[in-house]
C-alpha cells in the first residue's frame, strides 16, 4: 500500500482511506486544530494520507508551495553540543514532553489562510502551529525557550525539554520553577512521555549521565546489526547513523573512506575485503567506545591533530577530577586537491581545522595542541 500511495494522485484521497480521513477530519475539528473554509482562499495545498501501523492514519499537508510565501524568524536552534556543555557536572534529569507539540501554539486568524488544504470532505485552514510550514520549528523553539527565560538548569530542542542539576535539591528546585512557568503560559505537558528523577536519560540519540554522554543502545545495535550493504544507496543508510556518532569514533573520517567511495556519483560498487574491514571496523569502535565528558570551560584543554594521506582528525581533551577525558573525536575527508598536498602541509591543515572545528569550544581560553609535525 505505501508503494501505491506515492503513485496515486496527490488531490484525490484513495476510497480505501477516505472513511479514516473523515474521522481524523473531525477529530481535528473536535480539538480545536482545524476548521472548515468557507468562501474564496488564496491558498490551497493538497493534502497525503499515510497509513500508520496502527491501522491509523496521518494527515500531511505538502506545503511546499505555500511555504514560498512564509517569511521566516531564522529563531535559532541550538545545536546537541550547545545543550550538551550545559549539562556539565549535572547527576539529576529531568525530561518533559509538551503535549501536542505544535499543536499548543495558536496561529493568528490572518495567517491561518495560507495553511489551507483540500480533502474529499472539503477545505480546512489549521487554527494552530502545524507540521509542515518551514518556519515552524524555529517559531516552536522561540516561543518555548522565550517562554522558560530566567529559569536554571533548563535547555530545549524543540518539545524535549531537559531540567537538570548537581544535585537532588538543585533539581527539584529548578523543576519546580519550570513547572510553574509552563502552567503561567498554558503549555500542557504529556505526563505519559515526561520522565522525572534520573540519574540516566535519552536526549537526541545520546545517553546522559553524570558518567558522560554515551551512544544511544538502540542506535549502536541498529549500526551494529546492519548487514553488508548491497548497494551504494544503502552504504549511505549505514554511514548516516555511524557519523552522527563520529563524536565517539577516532579518525571516522578514514577508517570510513572505503565506504564513502562507493557513494561516489559514477563509481562502479564493488563491496570488496577494504571495504568489509571497514564496515565491520566501524562497528566495532562504536560498540566499544567509552563515554565523553562535559565540556567544562574552567578545565585545562588539550587538542590533538593529525592527518593522513586521505582525512584529518582531531581529538577535544580535558584534565577532569585528575584525569584527561575526551570531550569529542571530529574527523573530515580530504578534498581531491587536499589530498595532492605534502604530508607536511596536511598536517598544518589539520591544525588550522582542528581549531575551527572545536572554535565554539576554544575561543578565548588558553589550550595546549599537540601535532606530530
Amino acid at each position: 500500500m505505501m508503494q501505491l500511495l506515492g503513485e496515486w494522485n496527490e488531490w484525490r484521497t484513495p476510497f480505501s482511506l477516505r472513511d479514516k480521513v473523515k474521522e481524523k477530519i473531525e477529530e481535528l475539528i473536535a480539538m480545536d486544530i482545524i476548521e472548515p473554509v468557507e468562501g474564496p482562499t488564496p491558498w490551497v495545498s493538497p493534502v497525503v494520507v499515510v497509513p500508520k501501523q496502527n491501522d491509523e492514519i496521518r494527515l500531511c499537508v505538502d506545503m511546499r508551495r505555500a511555504n514560498e510565501a512564509i517569511i521566516r524568524e531564522r529563531y535559532p536552534i541550538p545545536t546537541v553540543d550547545e545543550v550538551l556543555q550545559s549539562l556539565n557536572q549535572s547527576t539529576m534529569f529531568s525530561k518533559l514532553d509538551l503535549k501536542w507539540g505544535y499543536h499548543q501554539l495558536e496561529l493568528h486568524p490572518d495567517s491561518r489562510s495560507i495553511t489551507t488544504f483540500t480533502t474529499h470532505c472539503g477545505l480546512y485552514q489549521y487554527k494552530r502551529l502545524m507540521f509542515g510550514i518551514s518556519s515552524a520549528p524555529e517559531v516552536y523553539q522561540h516561543v518555548i525557550q522565550q517562554s522558560l527565560q530566567g529559569c536554571e538548569g533548563v535547555a530545549n530542542i524543540s518539545d524535549d525539554i531537559i531540567v537538570h542539576g548537581k544535585n537532588t535539591e538543585e533539581h527539584d528546585r529548578r523543576l519546580q520553577r519550570v513547572l510553574e512557568r509552563l502552567k503561567e503560559k498554558n503549555l500542557t505537558l504529556n505526563a505519559e512521555k515526561c520522565k522525572f528523577h534520573m540519574t540516566q536519560m535519552v536526549f537526541m540519540g545520546l545517553v546522559l549521565s553524570n558518567n558522560g554522554i554515551g551512544p544511544a543502545e538502540d542506535k549502536v545495535k541498529a549500526i551494529v546489526d546492519a548487514r553488508e550493504p548491497q548497494s551504494a544507496s544503502e552504504v549511505r543508510s549505514f554511514l548516516g547513523p555511524a557519523n552522527y556518532n563520529a563524536r565517539f569514533i577516532s579518525d571516522f573520517a578514514t577508517a570510513a573512506e572505503p565506504l564513502r567511495k562507493l557513494t561516489k556519483k559514477g563509481v562502479r560498487f564493488e563491496f570488496g575485503e577494504e571495504q568489509k574491514n571497514a564496515f565491520n571496523e566501524l562497528k566495532k569502535r562504536l560498540s566499544s567506545a567509552d563515554n565523553l565528558g562535559y565540556f567544562d570551560k574552567d578545565a585545562k584543554t588539550l587538542i590533538i591533530a593529525d592527518a593522513s594521506p586521505v582525512g584529518l582528525g582531531a581529538i577535544l581533551i580535558q584534565e577532569q577530577q585528575g584525569r584527561k577525558r575526551v570531550i569529542s573525536y571530529a574527523s573530515k575527508s580530504l578534498s581531491a586537491v587536499e589530498r595532492r598536498y605534502s604530508q607536511t602541509e596536511k598536517e598544518a591543515l589539520a591544525v588550522v581545522w582542528a581549531c575551527e572545528r572545536f572554535l565554539v569550544y576554544l575561543y578565548g581560553i588558553e589550550l595546549t595542541l599537540y601535532t606530530d609535525h
